[in-house]
């Protein structure tokens, strides 16, 4: 069994206005270099774990160099998407994924993974990518075309949700669904209608979102705060990602 033991977050202080709302941006001494020195340089022992790196929006990450300050001779692997990379990071470890985002908001996270003990069990993930290639539709309005692909992500979702409860004879009663920064809540509404499960806590997406955080860093984010409200022995069920880049299941025990 894996663990996530530990998550460490950096933010800029440093603000622009985007959309009308004010989001963390990188000041003129900051780069993609200083962002990922901030999180990784908290842990000790980096080179016993394989490194895993998400660009969120982010190009030509100049890791060579935040090794070189780190003292490290390693090969990480870069993703794109949050999901594959966290899903990743559970398969190799023990592991750090951290995520990079340079364009406002910009900021990063790293969760260390472990095995055989931590803060956060992972009972079970699962990754479901859609692929919505197949729907033939005359739609040419937006809103309902946005609904039929909700439609299609939620009965993804729900195939997912019902092989993670059968899978590990789940009852419904206490079990908390948290809302990871999905970009259409209803896909999570429209799947937990289907069991016996409460409405998922969008509370932490939702305070991200007006915040004006999104994509990948939303996402770690939106995990970071669900793993911190965990109580001891409290079931969580964590639902994050997209439709586009593969909704992410994590069943978790605190």
């Amino acid at each position: 069994m894996v663990y996530i033991r530990r998550w460490e977050a950096y933010i800029p202080a440093n603000k622009v206005v985007v959309d009308g709302k004010e989001v963390p941006a990188l000041s003129k001494d900051e780069d993609e270099i200083t962002v990922g020195y901030e999180v990784l340089s908290r842990f000790d022992n980096l080179h016993k774990y394989s490194h895993i790196f998400i660009a969120d929006e982010t190009k030509n990450l100049e890791l060579h160099t935040i090794y070189e300050l780190l003292d490290l001779d390693i090969s990480p692997v870069i993703f794109k998407s949050f999901s594959e990379g966290f899903i990743y990071g559970l398969k190799q470890a023990p592991s750090l994924v951290t995520v990079i985002r340079t364009n406002p908001p910009a900021g990063s996270v790293t969760f260390e993974i472990s095995e055989g003990d931590g803060r956060v069990a992972i009972l079970k993930y699962l990754f479901k990518r859609e692929f919505l290639g197949f729907l033939r539709t005359d739609l040419t309005d937006e809103k309902a075309l946005n609904e039929l692909i909700s439609d299609a992500s939620a009965t993804s979702l729900s195939k997912v949700l019902s092989k993670l409860l059968r899978a590990r004879k789940v009852k419904s009663d206490g079990l908390k669904i948290v809302s990871g920064f999905v970009n259409n809540p209803k896909i999570i509404d429209k799947a937990l209608a289907k069991f016996k499960l409460k409405k998922a806590d969008v509370s932490d997406a939702e305070e991200l979102r007006k915040s004006g955080f999104k994509g990948g860093l939303g996402t770690a984010l939106a995990l970071s705060k669900a793993l911190s409200k965990c109580s001891t022995q409290e079931k969580i069920v964590f639902v994050g990602g997209s439709a586009s880049e593969g909704i992410l299941t994590l069943y978790m025990q605190c």
